[in-house]
């Protein structure tokens, strides 16, 4: 991984700054085995919503954590994510966790 420095200046002056954790992978097939940066990958995947019985769409990164938790336990590895744009931090999370997200455009959303 890698950090990415994000700079937006005005005039020379920095306006707004922005720092993320990059990394660079190669996907490709190979005889139909998925495989990235050259390693063979079985992807066991959901389809996730992010929402709770008690507090809906207001899920907090302990719930977030407790879910990914259960799903690494049941040998899940890849979240398909769908209908509208997930909270953030919520994606650097499963990527720390070593979770694989399909992250859907959100076409359906109001306003966009």
């Amino acid at each position: 991984m890698y950090s990415l420095k994000v700079e937006l200046l005005e005039k020379e002056a920095v306006t707004h700054t922005r720092m993320e954790r990059v990394g660079f992978r190669q996907i490709s097939t190979d005889g139909g085995v998925f495989r990235i940066n050259g390693q063979a990958v079985k992807l066991r995947g959901v389809n996730r919503h992010d929402e709770h019985p008690d507090v809906g769409r207001a899920t907090t990164r302990k719930q977030w954590l407790e879910d990914l938790t259960l799903m690494k336990a049941a040998n899940i590895n890849y979240l398909r994510l769908s209908h509208y744009t997930p909270a953030e931090g919520f994606i650097e999370l499963c990527d720390s966790m070593g979770m694989y997200v399909g992250n859907e455009v959100t076409l359906g959303e109001p306003g966009i």
